[in-house]
């Protein structure tokens, strides 16, 4: 058979809303059957008639009643005719040229053709899998230059949920009918048609919405002929409504093969067969053998499908059209007896992939809708936005199945798709970098549906990679958090179509790499070679993400998302670029740099549906480490900080070199354009909470540099002498918001020994600790941080308070070890420096002003140096701080090398207070420059001013108000404040702390006995410095005290009494402490 030119229309499906009346119709048995009903019955008839006969189909001849003399008339016929069976003619051979499929109606806003330059194929009939079924029907074709795309629809009217609306408001006002299952039945429906003239009512308004349509379409024409072709859209458009990310051209293909298959059902035997496992039925309804099969099996040859969220939402509206949701609750299939037909249990499709497939998903950039509104002032080089897009490629062999059960059991039904792909290559329009490349991608996804249609639902989604490596960028992150907004974005359903569900995902990385890149200033000039990039690389062999996003709850204020991810026996590598002088002799994988065997994470993220300066989203995380081990290696310490600043600080969006170059050029701001694209009220507040758990810990600081400290060639002679610190126990508390971060960190103690020439990889190794010598030994560390931030967007910290405190440290060491120890602790200190690769300071962004104040204190200290048959111990008993209140040196003496019996041969007391003063160049206007810097940030909440109120009496404390939108502001105070008295005699005397107000100081002294009050003020008059300290100036004229945090400026530790200052004024004694650090 041949056919020349073939159109098919697909514009209904009757039998879906007979299906959905018939369904109303089980509720109110008392109204008149439905054309559905009837149908039904008949066809209930027709089946009866067909079981008694062998033919099937059966013919619609023998349900009519014919005269009895036609009846002879056709039987003579049929006598003098050869007896001829239509299934003889089969197999049928089809050839078609040139053949179009449409899909859709005025219903549509788009439609969906299907279009091909050739076909052929053939229909005939083969076995059935089961001996119980007559025949398989199976239909075969290939279409050649098969093309599927969307086409905007000229005839589109409206929804046909809104159509349906205006009818029934129509039927209410011109009839006595209330409802619509009183009149939806089939003749009931057909006397309205006739009477209200329903007919002409859809067509009046199916003219009048056409004519809306094209005025629009007139307006929009007119403003783009205005506008050049180069500026779309215009300047300001609402980027939430507008569709700038289309492509109609779903899927082209050179060769497209589809096969269709149907078994012919036969009877359910008398005694069925027992069968375990019935095929793949998930629910066995009595066939007696496997089920009759029912599907399709199509073959892709290097196809190139385009389908992102415009395309899904133009497929749910033909989804909505074609197989409309019944919104009624299910029934379980009746079993089957002996003698009735055998069923169909499921629809199965399968899809192969040959050669080469391309995925390409198109989407909207809400991240960068500020580029484009009317605030922006960024040049751009072209006004017409393109869609940014993700694209994926698979090899030959990969497949698709898909799974639609067609019977329902107590629970419900199950649909099940499975993805199966190989050589899977993930990249993007961002740039060059192949965000993912692994050898296998499985994906999982159950669809259970209750029988019950609005109770909630679970849908289980597992992805599984096989060997995946992934480098990732945080231009990335946002692209898919840009890909999950506008896939989500839609009208939302109201409360009587409302269906609870929950997604919950799960992705599985076996023998992953995860690459992120750490380069200064995230300069990524040529992403996939390795030479030319800083990476950090997480290697392991399984990693696991569960996440839950829910979405079983109608319309919610705010929404809380769930996650876990389990990461067993990680390492972390360190990768430079061959520049780098730490390359020379580093590994060829990199410097590894930890090993951690368990990191388990559990985290929320609570989101709100609407924007409002009281939501305060929330980021919780607990991370829980077992058996650590990092090598600090000093340099590494400043890609870490790279690391924060590339993907969570200033430096998010990466630049090429040519870029970066230009931008200097041009005396551009480097870094991220926070101040360009802030947009005040188009986010709320993110508040982050981290804790941090780890069980066995250690440090591992090479005396050395690696590479140098041993002469030996090979790859894993080790990386020398080190220095090996044990930490039991670590636990961080972490929190941070718009306007205040604060973090503590406990260690519950440290333990230090010696180690020669410590492999290259880390591994956490009892059997190393256990060996270990200790020669240090520290009873807990305690660290508090918190931090003031200004008013956005930059939320630049200008105030930050450190509170270090060392618990009781002992040491145990002789020379040799001394040396090491001394040496270990200068490699860190030089290599933390890096200042052979760590950019030039011309080349680093503005420091601001801003004030530090640290506190540090030592609880007690003991130290013991030996050296052949003597010691040397030195005692510290009391807290240090600035001050020493005791210092006890006692030189012991032994007569035996290993006998522990110890002689006094000599001691020592005394006491120290230090005390330093220093005015670096400039410091007046550093000091304005931060006087300015922070009345300027802390205008709006006054908590600075508040917190250097306290310093001096003249000060009052002013009103603060302790909540901003509802967040809570904590105030910090100042580390605890003494006077130090005077230089204190050498002589041992009783230390009181005596407080002395209006004076700042970090450090703690005593007042001194038997010196008299001219001696003090002569000996301080000797140490005070000459340079003037300006004070702190509000426009309500308070005064706070500042200082400095940069790193390329002097210590600075300055106090004046009222005598000292040269600005003081009218309000008295203005104390000032300028701290850098």
């Amino acid at each position: 058979m041949s056919i020349q030119g073939i159109e098919w229309s697909i514009y209904n499906r009757t039998a879906a809303f007979d299906n959905i009346i018939s369904q109303m119709e089980a509720k109110n048995p008392s109204h008149p059957a439905s054309r559905s009903s009837e149908r039904r019955h008949t066809s209930h008839k027709v089946s009866r008639q067909a079981s008694s006969t062998p033919s099937y189909p059966p013919s619609a001849l023998k349900s009519l009643r014919m005269p009895h003399g036609i009846q002879k008339a056709i039987a003579w016929i049929k006598r003098q005719l050869p007896s001829l069976d239509p299934k003889d003619l089969l197999p049928l051979g089809i050839e078609i040229t040139k053949g179009v499929i449409t899909c859709g109606n005025n219903s549509t806003p788009n439609l969906l053709i299907a279009e091909f330059s050739r076909s052929e194929g053939t229909f005939g009939l083969v076995g059935a899998k089961s001996k119980l079924d007559l025949y398989k029907q199976l239909l075969s074709m290939k279409f050649e230059q098969a093309v599927i795309r969307y086409v905007d629809n000229e005839n589109y009217t409206d929804l046909m949920t809104s159509m349906g609306k205006i009818v029934h408001n129509h039927i209410i006002q011109h009839s006595s009918f209330n409802q619509p299952s009183s009149y939806l039945p089939y003749r009931p429906f057909m006397t309205l048609w006739k009477r209200l003239r329903l007919l002409n009512f859809a067509k009046k308004y199916t003219l009048y919405r056409r004519d809306i349509r094209a005025m629009q379409k007139q307006g929009s024409t007119k403003n783009s002929r205005k506008n050049t072709q180069d500026e779309f859209p215009p300047i300001g458009v609402d980027f939430l409504h507008l569709e700038y990310a289309i492509e109609r051209r779903i899927l082209e293909t050179p060769l497209f093969e589809l096969s269709y298959f149907f078994d012919v059902a036969g009877e359910v035997p008398a005694l069925a067969n027992c069968h375990e496992n019935v095929g793949a039925e998930m629910i066995d309804i009595g066939n007696g053998d496997v089920a009759p099969e029912w599907g399709f099996d199509i073959i892709i040859h290097g196809g190139v499908l385009r389908y992102g969220p415009w395309a899904d939402r133009q497929r749910a509206e033909l989804q909505r059209v074609f197989f409309p949701p019944t919104y009624h609750d299910g029934e379980v299939t009746t079993s089957l007896k002996p003698g009735d037909k055998r069923l169909w249990t499921a629809m199965r499709v399968f899809v192969e992939l040959r050669d080469n497939t391309v995925l390409h998903i198109p989407f909207r950039e809400a991240s960068k809708d500020w580029q484009w509104d009317v605030q922006s002032n960024l040049p751009q080089k072209s006004r017409v936005r393109e869609a940014t897009a993700i694209h994926v490629t698979v090899e030959d062999r990969s497949s698709i199945s898909y799974t639609l059960p067609m019977v329902t059991g107590p629970a419900g039904y199950r649909p099940v798709l499975e993805v199966h792909l190989d050589a899977v290559v993930i990249t993007s329009s961002l740039n060059d970098i192949q965000m993912v490349t692994s050898e296998s991608c499985r994906i999982h996804c159950e669809m259970p549906t209750p029988l019950k249609w609005n109770e909630e639902r679970k849908w289980p989604i597992a992805l599984s990679l096989r060997q995946p490596v992934l480098y990732l960028i945080r231009d990335h992150i946002n692209m898919f958090i840009d890909l999950g907004k506008d896939w989500t974005t839609g009208p939302p359903s109201d409360y009587q179509r409302f269906i609870p569900m929950i997604y919950a995902f799960e992705i599985t990385l076996h023998h992953y790499e995860l690459n992120v890149y750490v380069n200064d200033h995230n300069i990524i000039d040529k992403p996939l070679l390795r030479d030319e990039n800083a990476l950090l690389t997480l290697q392991g062999t399984y990693f696991n993400l569960m996440i839950d996003i829910l979405s079983n709850e109608f319309r919610p204020e705010c929404t809380t998302i769930p996650f876990v991810i389990d990461v067993p026996d990680s390492s972390l590598n360190l990768s430079l670029p061959r520049w780098n002088i730490n390359a020379l002799h580093a590994p060829r994988g990199g410097n590894n740099l930890a090993n951690i065997q368990s990191l388990h994470v559990a985290g929320s993220y609570q989101y709100f549906a609407e924007t409002r300066p009281d939501y305060v989203e929330q980021l919780k995380l607990k991370f829980d480490l077992r058996d650590v081990a990092f090598k600090n290696l000093g340099w590494s310490i400043r890609y870490f900080m790279v690391f924060r600043e590339n993907y969570l600080g200033s430096f998010t969006h990466f630049v090429t070199l040519y870029e970066y170059l230009d931008r200097r050029k041009k005396k551009q701001p480097l870094g991220d354009p926070i101040t360009s694209k802030y947009r005040p009220g188009k986010s709320n507040m993110l508040q982050t909470e981290m804790q941090v758990f780890i069980q066995g810990g250690t440090v591992i600081m090479p005396a050395g540099l690696p590479g140098y400290s041993s002469t030996r060639e090979e790859d894993d002679s080790g990386i020398g002498d080190c220095l090996i610190m044990t930490l039991p126990n670590l636990q961080l508390q972490f929190r941070m918001h718009d306007h205040y971060m604060e973090m503590s960190l406990n260690v519950s103690s440290i333990s230090g020994g010696l180690i020669q020439n410590y492999p290259e990889k880390v591994t956490y190794r009892k059997d190393i600790l256990n060996g270990l010598k200790d020669i240090l030994h520290i009873d807990g560390l305690d660290i508090t941080a918190n931090r003031l931030f200004g008013p956005q967007p930059r939320t630049a910290t200008y105030v930050c308070i450190w509170e270090v405190n060392l618990g009781s440290t002992k040491v145990l060491l002789s020379a040799s070890e001394g040396r090491l120890l001394a040496t270990a602790g200068n490699a860190f200190r030089f290599n933390f420096v890096d200042a052979l690769n760590a950019p030039a300071f011309e080349y680093l962004p503005p420091v601001d002003p801003d004030v530090t104040f640290i506190k540090f204190s030592l609880r007690s200290f003991d130290m013991t140096w030996k050296a052949g048959l003597s010691a040397l111990v030195i005692n510290l008993p009391r807290e240090v701080k600035l001050d020493i209140p005791e210092i006890h040196i006692k030189l012991l003496l032994t007569s035996l090398p290993h006998e522990n019996r110890w002689l006094e041969a000599a001691s020592s007391s005394a006491d120290a207070y230090v005390d330093i003063y220093i005015a670096p160049r400039g410091f007046r206007e550093l000091a304005q420059a931060q006087i300015s810097y922070i009345v300027e940030q802390d205008h709006l909440t006054g908590r600075a001013r508040g917190m250097f109120a306290s310093l001096g009496n003249a000060m009052e404390h002013p009103k603060r108000a302790p909540h901003r939108n509802g967040l809570y502001l904590p105030h910090p105070t100042l580390p605890e404040q003494h006077h130090p008295g005077a230089f204190v005699n050498l002589r041992r005397a009783e230390y009181t702390s005596k407080p002395r107000k209006g004076v700042a100081r970090l450090s703690d002294s005593d007042t001194e006995e038997g010196v008299s009050e001219a001696d003090r003020d002569a000996r301080l008059a000797k140490t005070r410095s000459s340079t003037s300290v300006p004070r702190f100036v509000y426009e309500d004229d308070q005064n706070i005290s500042s200082g400095d945090e940069s790193d390329n400026e002097d210590l600075t530790d300055a106090t004046s009494d009222s005598d000292w200052s040269e600005f003081d004024g009218e309000h008295g004694l203005h104390d000032v402490l300028c701290l850098k650090t």
